[in-house]
């Protein structure tokens, strides 16, 4: 499995957990990357972007953004490995 399909499986799992969609819209550049994406959590939906080295990368950082949109606490951080790096 890529690393790109593990960041995909963390937002995935991550949203669950939140009880939210975490959208990914759009994957531009070969590096850096930028990825942009939409937090869906019930009625409100934010945009959220972030760029780094690597597609894979880039998905974490929209993570760890999602996670701090949310308000979630170091504790989350270190569940899904988003604290390193």
């Amino acid at each position: 499995m890529s690393s790109v399909d593990v960041a995909r499986r963390m937002l995935a799992e991550l949203g669950r957990t939140l009880d939210a969609a975490i959208l990914v819209d759009a994957v531009d550049g070969d590096g850096p990357v930028t990825v942009s994406g939409t937090l869906l959590r019930g009625a409100h939906a934010v945009t959220v972007n972030a760029e780094a080295a690597t597609e894979a990368e880039a998905l974490v950082e929209l993570g760890r953004r999602v996670l701090q949109i949310t308000g979630a606490d170091d504790g989350w951080l270190r569940r899904y490995g988003l604290g390193m790096g």
